[in-house]
């Protein structure tokens, strides 16, 4: 269960860098309201002493922007932050700018400083779960449209379709299979995946995204884990049938035959 989560989660960390990395500038001006034209992007290893390998530093000429994503309450991340800080002023001399965005299933319990005798050091702290989801829904960039997922939504199914139907019009067509990729692996940090799956097919976008496809079902089914037993699959299959998902989405989900979903139900006193 460890390996198969550290595994989701750094296919969650390539994608977030990924989105931050194409609309960066767009990010940091809506978020951190600061006013910049360019940023260049610099190096992220350090190979003094340990070798550090940042996720995301940028030179925004007046200062130093790191960025780190965040999945899980790390008690060691306000040291590591402090190392950055201090690796990044050696190297560059310009005041270090820090934002930790969080994106985790947690509350978020990060500390924005770390103090030390003689040593005080300030970050800033951005939970994607407290921010509200227009902020997302309201931009021009799919990448970012993408992350309302992660953001405070009050409607789950309303936020979804608004999701689709704003990548959809925003995006080039060959680039959709791509997003809703993205947005399948994302869902399954606040566990609105079956959701989504059914919206999909309520929408009938099923030819552009193909579940089988998608990289959370290849990596699975790489480690034989979709061909697994039925009984792991069960609380799945229960939940995306109360949401009203089609027997043969669920199947295909599932890697099951639309009869052994009709058997589980039934097993469990429900009549499709």
């Amino acid at each position: 269960m460890k390996n198969e989560t550290i595994k989701i989660t750094k296919q969650l960390e390539q994608i977030t860098k990924e989105i931050c990395d194409r609309v960066a500038i767009n990010f940091i001006k809506a978020f951190l309201k600061i006013d910049i034209t360019q940023l260049k992007h610099l190096p992220t290893e350090f190979a003094k002493w340990t070798k550090r390998v940042a996720d995301h530093i940028y030179d925004a000429e007046t200062e130093i922007l790191h960025f780190e994503f965040q999945f899980w309450n790390d008690s060691d991340l306000p040291i590591r932050m402090g190392m950055y800080k201090l690796l990044l002023y050696e190297r560059h001399k310009k005041p270090i700018k820090q934002i930790i965005i969080y994106f985790g299933k947690e509350k978020c319990y990060i500390r924005s400083i770390l103090k030390i005798e003689g040593l005080t050091l300030r970050y800033q702290v951005l939970d994607i779960a407290e921010m509200p989801e227009s902020v997302f829904l309201e931009s021009k960039d799919p990448e970012l449209i993408i992350l309302a997922i992660l953001a405070k939504k009050h409607n789950p199914e309303k936020t979804i379709q608004q999701i689709l139907k704003s990548i959809k019009q925003k995006s080039p067509q060959e680039n959709l299979p791509k997003y809703l990729d993205f947005l399948h692996t994302l869902s399954t940090v606040r566990n609105l995946d079956p959701l989504l799956i059914k919206i999909i097919t309520d929408m009938k976008l099923n030819h552009i995204f193909d579940f089988s496809k998608s990289i959370l079902y290849q990596e699975a089914k790489l480690e034989g884990k979709i061909e697994g037993k039925i009984e792991g699959k069960i609380e799945i299959i229960l939940n995306m049938y109360n949401d009203k998902t089609p027997i043969p989405v669920i199947a295909k989900y599932a890697n099951l035959t639309e009869k052994e979903i009709i058997t589980i139900l039934k097993e469990h006193n429900i009549t499709a």
